[in-house]
């Protein structure tokens, strides 16, 4: 559970104590905190200002002689007269966050104190003693080692700083019902993914699951994004039919091996005004992959024809970090499974689509091998990520997924088979066996019994 903006002891959004509003919270956080639990709430983090708050510091507060190791910044204070205080600043309001008992932070407002010292001599210099000192004081003081949430840190001193901390904002605010904004949203959480990605895993921020139009999309692109997912409806509105293609039953994120990113061919494309699919891709266990096509085009609305090809595979390594060559094809070709309409193809022709107005499509590559191949889990978008384990003959198929579910696979010719288990034809020699969800390290060894279904 994450504690947003507006818990704290301020005057006109200036920060006057690191302790919340007694008006709010009169007990301190300890009634909040005393609901941890490891069934429920396990980890509780805070929101915070990088430079205290909106408008920075108070100059009447209760900070005490953390005042010496403040500057000026127009009427407020904030941290960064030396290496030395800046250390001393985050030291402090870190520390207060890990003795009031939250595990991680979330630093919002980053970027925006580098104009704030335009005036302040080598205002470079300063942020960078500040991010250096806030990323020391979280790996030290948080329960989580760089237990540190980046937020609207995208000024280069910030970006090369990340030293222990995982993950960095990577959009704009995206607001419920604003259809620009979340197209915006979409476009620069995947786009900005191309320079964030090589350090940390960009967060794509919150989403309300309950939009009609961006709740399934959005969910989509936080399971692309590895980074963490996290709503702001209002509980009585949550939709589970587009969260819980998230999570395993104990709520543990299904994650791409690296951030999705763009399609060479989409680095560069106005998405807004070409009529052209915004195409993103991901790599997934067992050398699948994960591709998404957009269509983006806002507010003159259109029909796109997309396209997926195997020639799209060989990018899907491109962000796994230590770097690896590009994914070859494997000699018995790939297939192309579409999560939406549930029906795919042998991808040795295009896998060809059309997206009506702002929309998307979720298609899952998998390679071939022994004339099989496994999509996985048909309960969540990340389907291959919930396969732990391939084996394959050429009568024989052995699956081990991480958590069971309903599970798709391919074969090249016979019906596959599994005694006691149904399997549905889903056509193109795709197969659902109907296994039931939630036993942890499931295993099934499926047959091929009759080669009467030929697919090639």
């Amino acid at each position: 559970m994450l504690v947003d903006d507006g818990f704290q002891t301020q005057e006109a959004g200036e920060l006057k104590s690191f302790k919340p509003d007694a008006n709010k919270f009169p007990d301190g956080w300890k009634p909040l905190l005393s609901k941890r639990s490891d069934d429920k709430i396990k980890w509780f983090g805070l929101w915070h200002s990088y430079f205290g708050l909106w408008k920075g510091i108070h100059q009447e507060n209760d900070l005490g002689g953390l005042n010496d190791a403040l500057i000026p910044v127009g009427n407020t204070l904030g941290p960064g007269k030396s290496a030395k205080d800046a250390e001393r600043f985050y030291e402090a309001f870190i520390g207060s966050v890990a003795d009031s008992g939250f595990d991680f932070v979330k630093i919002d407002t980053q970027s925006l104190y580098l104009p704030r010292h335009r005036n302040s001599g080598n205002a470079v210099e300063i942020i960078n003693w500040c991010s250096q000192a806030l990323e020391k004081a979280c790996k030290e003081k948080l329960p989580f080692q760089g237990g540190l949430m980046n937020c609207m840190a995208h000024g280069t001193p910030l970006i090369f700083n990340t030293r222990y901390s995982a993950t960095t904002r990577c959009s704009i605010d995206y607001f419920l019902g604003n259809k620009g904004d979340g197209i915006s949203h979409l476009l620069q959480s995947y786009n900005n993914a191309l320079f964030f990605g090589p350090t940390v895993w960009p967060d794509h921020d919150m989403f309300h699951s309950s939009d009609p139009q961006f709740g399934q999309m959005m969910a989509v692109s936080k399971a692309m994004s590895g980074a963490p997912v996290y709503l702001s409806d209002n509980p009585e509105h949550f939709e589970r039919k587009f969260i819980e293609p998230l999570v395993y039953h104990d709520g543990e994120l299904l994650r791409p091996l690296a951030p999705a990113v763009p399609l060479p061919e989409s680095a560069f494309l106005d998405v807004f005004n070409q009529p052209q699919a915004y195409r993103v891709i991901a790599p997934l266990a067992n050398e699948c992959a994960a591709i998404v096509c957009y269509n983006l085009m806002f507010p003159k609305e259109g029909k796109i024809h997309a396209e997926i090809t195997a020639a799209d595979y060989p990018h899907a390594s491109g962000m796994i970090q230590p770097a690896v060559e590009p994914w070859k094809s494997p000699a018995e070709g790939l297939v192309a499974f579409d999560w939406q309409s549930g029906t795919g193809q042998k991808l040795d022709r295009p896998y060809a689509m059309e997206l009506d107005g702002v929309s998307d499509r979720l298609v899952l590559i998998a390679p071939i091998q022994k004339g099989w191949a496994v999509v996985g889990s048909r309960n969540h978008y990340l389907s291959p990520a919930a396969v732990k384990k391939v084996t394959a003959s050429d009568k024989t198929l052995e699956v081990t997924m991480v958590e069971s579910a309903p599970l798709v696979i391919w074969s090249a010719k016979g019906r596959p088979n599994v005694k006691d288990i149904r399997a549905l034809d889903l056509g193109g020699g795709f197969w659902q066996f109907e296994i039931p969800s939630g036993k942890r390290e499931y295993s099934i060894t499926i047959q091929r019994n009759r080669p009467d279904h030929d697919t090639n």
